[in-house]
């Protein structure tokens, strides 16, 4: 080739590389300085470093371009072997210094430096081709520009590795310019850029980047760009270094970068840093890595987003200036698992209009260390801080919303509201240290347990309105909290007005000051206490949930407190007229203004009985005086230095069990007179309260109705008339003549009644039916009878059967429902003594259940039963009869509570209950079927012992009693026989019937309490009339043995019994 072919080559490559140059500048260019006076700031100082990259980028493209024919085109053949020095390799000689050279073949041998010095002026790798070269063994290369991937489709790969081993450019470094670059520097190599390197940089470009073990570097005079218009990625791992001017991490509106910094000694030195400034720019610290920069940008232009991480014990990002997280743009960055970011001057959440920034600091040992903290300066900001995460600064404003969860934030001074809206929230667990806390335009939250703010000074509403909410266990702990300024501050204990009532938190203050703010207590608790001193002469103090209790000495504040709901108790003393329409407002402290009850609102003095003292009261039309009394005389106060002025309203006397009859009570003393009287005086149900006045003076006496005035139904008015006989200082009496309406004194006569013990003899009677029909089967069996179960023709059988059975009588309007339960088994045996006479008997146990829930009452039985019976028959008329008797051992078990009376009581005794019992029937034959009509009659008589309840004074002695009554049924029973496949066969039986009761259908009980006049109440009633329903199979498994099973169930008005049985029975 002669010098002339040469120059032409040289000159046409340079003009590729200008145009290429040129392209690649415009991301930059269109950021002009002039412009600069539009920016804040940062955006300045990154805007000034692109365009001095783009400036010196065109500079070296022009100087090609002018010059052309001093460097010369040198193209890699690689046709001899892969050593650079070996002029076969190349289309011209040896590149030196002046040589352009373009490495676009890795066939059939790729490009090695090894060992030894190579030179060129501009250093392509993949031009338009596929390219590599691997610098290694010490060996170096002096180039001005470096491209590797330069124009599009094209693909290089450049790797630098081992100790001495180096690349070093005078001009920029670009990988993947227009095509696919790869640059791997690793095991202690080194990449000098003269002045900056981008990484992607035309759209569609793509550009990777690995820094990797100690003492591989990658040096850049200027800035490092890693995803300019295409996509880039750089990875600094295992020691590896990157030191540069600046960085920026996405820089075009389609560029998207990302860098990753990981590994113990893993480092990035650049000054200003900026992650997502047009485009999308990624970084993350990892696993010890660390960054070191004197700003820093996170979303850095409107378009720009961008994300880092700073995660790993050891990880670090070392700010010796600004940090911005969402500059103009928006920006997110996570601190965890041990992470650290230091910040020597401002860190910026959502600092610019419009932007978006978004912070979080967690996990044990993650820490942001800052001077100062600005968390939604102009734009949104997010901080949140959990999980043993800490944050800590000089001063902190937050603007957007700062939530602490877990964690800790430790400031100088914080100030939520900055320019305006701010939300500090600090949740469970979450911890906010500080020397001076303000909200201005902005809302502090502590809630949760744990959740704790500790600040020596708070001052809510200096310059605008600012509130503060404790709830749910959050406390704050201050010595000065200052209420109000220019603005209104609130402190919401609980939730604020208007929300509905929350679990409380806890205020510790040594002082609070009023300006123009107000306390609020709306919370749930029942007994809140507030200790603090309170002073100032504009403020307000609003109870509207919860029972609070002031215990501070208040003197020093004047303002108005209003009382709308759950109830004040100032127990310390409290200045400032205090008004009530709604709640109460009572305890046993001072008041020194006036005191206004206004409709709706309540006066109850003390924190039981007590005094309040006051200095003049009024009680409006509406109002309501609580005044509690008890024995001695003794009884609530108003004790007011001024006049009490009585405009109407009700004085509502509540009287402890020992309270004195027709002794006067003085409720009200005022040393500047009584002006008015009370519109009525109520009290509880039994008990009437008679006013009187004197110039000074309010008194109350009280008389007592009877007892059975409040009773309603049969039981409760002789449970009363019981109770009242009693008379004062029986405990039980002065607990029910102290109740408050008729319904706990019904309620009450109810609970003491005994009820139980006549009701049980329901049950028991209702039982004693499963006797009978035993027996009345074993007799139809014996004849072969509709519905029996025994083969006709034997003569004698030995049968056992076993029942269950649930029932419910409802309430008849006195006594309460009754549900019971029954289960036994009897075992008989019966034989014929003469033609068509057959006579047996039977034994058997059964325990039984019975309870009165509506009256806290219980019982069970355990019985023991023994039953003759026989029959006969002529022809198709049968006749059958019996008698049974059975022995109960009762035990039952009641509760008794009353407001301030409980007791627990016990009893058990014995009872009988004998029956006779006769059945007529007429069996009849249809086709295969036969029916059998009825006629039966039972007589049960119940006998019960006396007995006494042990317990306390509701415990009862009661009479022993009979209770008589005859059923009579009518009925008709039918059976068929039924196959169930070709081998096994059974009788299908059933009956439908109804039975009356003739007499007494509904049991009583003669009942005295210990020193009292005996009274009879009545129970649950026996069914007057009832459907009955029965329905079985009976099958002969054996030719002498049958195995049946059945349903049976009486259905009535307000009652039910529902039973299974299965017997067994062996004829021979």
């Amino acid at each position: 080739m002669d010098e002339c072919q040469k120059n032409r080559r040289a000159d046409r490559h340079s003009r590729r590389i200008h145009l290429q140059i040129i392209e690649d500048c415009m991301p930059f260019c269109h950021l002009k300085a002039e412009d600069d006076f539009k920016m804040s700031p940062d955006m300045l100082l990154r805007t000034t470093a692109l365009h001095k990259l783009a400036t010196s980028i065109t500079a070296l493209a022009l100087g090609a371009a002018v010059f052309p024919s001093i460097a010369q085109a040198d193209d890699w053949l690689g046709t001899a072997s892969a050593d650079w020095f070996n002029a076969a390799n190349w289309s011209g000689a040896v590149p030196d210094a002046a040589t352009n050279v373009f490495l676009d073949t890795a066939s059939p041998n790729a490009t090695l430096i090894n060992g030894a010095a190579a030179l060129s002026a501009l250093a392509v790798t993949g031009n338009t081709g596929t390219g590599s070269l691997t610098i290694s063994n010490g060996g170096t290369l002096a180039s001005g520009d470096g491209h590797i991937g330069a124009a599009a489709g094209g693909t290089g790969t450049v790797a630098v590795t081992g100790v001495g081993s180096q690349w070093s450019s005078s001009g920029a470094l670009y990988v993947g310019n227009a095509g696919t670059g790869t640059l791997t520097v690793s095991d202690s190599a080194q990449v000098l850029v003269g002045t900056g390197a981008a990484i992607g940089v035309d759209t569609g470009s793509s550009g990777t980047v690995a820094v990797t073990g100690a003492g591989s570097i990658l040096s850049s005079v200027d800035e490092v760009f890693v995803g300019v218009k295409g996509a880039g990625a750089m990875t600094i791992s295992d020691g590896g270094a990157v030191e540069s001017t600046d960085g920026t991490i996405g820089g075009d509106t389609n560029g998207t970068g990302a860098v990753t910094v990981t590994g113990a000694g893993s480092s990035w030195n650049g000054s200003a840093i900026t992650v997502g400034m047009l485009g999308t720019g990624t970084l993350a610290i990892a696993e010890g890595g660390a960054l070191y920069s004197t700003s820093g940008v996170i979303g850095s232009a409107a378009s720009g987003t961008g994300t880092a991480t700073v995660t790993g014990t050891g990880s670090l990002w070392d700010n010796t200036g600004n940090l911005t997280v969402g500059q103009d743009g928006t920006g997110s960055l996570t601190v965890s698992d041990a992470g650290q970011i230091d910040v020597a001057s401002e860190a910026r959440i959502g600092f610019g209009a419009g932007s978006n920034g978004a912070v979080t600091v967690t996990g044990a040992g993650s820490q942001l260390n800052t001077d100062t903290l600005l968390v939604g300066y102009l734009g949104t900001g997010a901080l949140t801080i959990a999980d043993s995460g800490a944050v800590s600064a000089n001063t902190t404003t937050i603007g957007g919303t700062a939530t602490v969860s877990g964690a800790t934030l430790s400031s100088t001074l914080v100030n939520v509201g900055g320019t305006g809206g701010g939300v500090l929230a600090v949740a469970a667990g979450g911890i906010v240290n500080a020397t001076t806390t303000s909200a201005d335009s902005g809302t502090i939250s502590v809630s949760g347990a744990g959740a704790t703010l500790s600040s020596t000074n708070i001052a809510l509403g200096a310059d605008s309105d600012g509130a503060l909410t404790l709830s749910d266990g959050g406390a704050v702990v201050t010595d000065n909290l200052t209420l109000g300024g220019v603005g209104a501050g609130t402190v919401n204990i609980g939730a604020a007005a208007g929300d509905a009532a929350g679990a409380s938190g806890t205020l510790t203050a040594t002082a609070l000051t009023f300006s123009d703010g107000t306390l609020v207590f709306n919370h749930t608790d029942t007994g809140y206490l507030f200790a603090t001193d309170m002073s100032g002469a504009t403020g307000a103090i609003s109870q509207i949930g919860g029972a609070t209790s002031l215990t501070g000495n208040s003197a020093g504040f004047t303002g108005l407190t209003t009382v709308s709901g759950g109830s004040l108790s100032v127990n310390g003393t409290l200045g400032g007229p205090v008004t009530v329409s709604g709640g109460s407002l009572g305890g046993t402290g001072s008041i020194l203004d006036t005191v206004t009850i206004a409709s709706g609102g309540t006066f109850a003095p003390g924190n039981s009985i007590g005094t309040t003292t006051v200095t003049s009261v009024t009680f409006d039309a509406g109002s309501f005086y609580a005044a509690e009394v008890e024995s001695g005389g003794t009884s609530d106060l108003i004790n007011a230095s001024g006049i009490v002025t009585i405009n109407g309203g009700t004085v509502q006397v509540i009287a402890s069990p020992d309270y004195l009859l027709g002794a006067p009570y003085t409720i009200i003393t005022a040393t500047g007179g009584v002006v008015g009287t009370f519109d009525a005086a109520t009290s509880q149900i039994f008990l009437t309260p008679t006013l009187t006045y004197d110039f000074n003076n309010v008194f109350v006496e009280l008389a007592i109705a009877s007892f059975d005035s409040a009773a309603v139904t049969v039981n409760q008015k002789a449970a009363a008339v019981a109770t009242d006989a009693l008379g004062a200082g029986n405990v039980l009496y002065d607990a029910i003549a102290v109740l408050a309406t008729a319904a706990q004194a019904q309620a009450a006569f109810d609970a003491v009644s005994g009820e139980i013990h006549a009701s049980a003899k329901t049950a028991l009677v209702e039982d004693s039916r499963f006797v009978h029909d035993a027996a009345n089967n074993r007799i139809r069996a014996a004849f072969g009878s509709v519905g029996a179960d025994r083969d006709a023709n034997a003569t004698t059988g030995l049968w056992v059967e076993s029942f269950g059975a649930i029932g419910r009588t409802d309430s008849d309007g006195n006594a309460a429902a009754l549900s019971r339960s029954v289960g036994g088994i009897f075992v008989g045996v019966d034989g014929e003594v003469a033609d068509d006479v057959t006579i047996g008997v039977l034994a058997g146990y059964s325990h039984s259940a019975f309870d009165a829930d509506a009256r806290s009452s219980s019982g069970e039985a355990d019985t023991f039963h023994l039953a003759a019976y026989g029959g006969t028959q002529w022809g198709k008329l049968a006749l059958r009869a019996g008698g049974a008797y059975s022995w109960h051992a009762l035990a039952f078990d009641r509760s008794v509570a009353i407001s301030g009376f409980s007791d627990s009581l016990s009893s058990s005794y014995d009872a009988a209950t004998g029956q006779l019992f006769a059945e007529v029937g007429y069996g009849m034959t249809m086709g295969t079927a036969r029916f059998e009509p009825f006629v039966k009659l039972a007589h049960v008589r119940h006998a019960t012992e006396g007995f006494t309840e042990s317990g306390g004074a509701a415990a009862l002695t009661g009479a022993s009693d009979v209770f008589s009554t005859t059923f009579t049924t009518l009925g008709l029973r039918g059976e068929t026989e039924v196959a169930f496949g070709e081998t096994t066969k059974a009788r299908a039986t059933g009956m439908i019937g109804w039975r009356h009761g003739f007499g007494s259908s509904t049991p009583s009980q003669r009942l005295a309490f210990a020193g009292g006049t005996a009274f009879t109440v009545y129970g649950a009633p026996v069914a007057r009339d009832a459907l009955l329903l029965e329905a079985g199979l009976d099958f002969d498994v054996r030719a002498n043995t049958t195995l049946g099973v059945a349903y049976s169930g009486q259905l009535g008005t307000g009652m039910y019994d529902h039973a299974l049985r299965a017997n067994l029975g062996v004829t021979f």
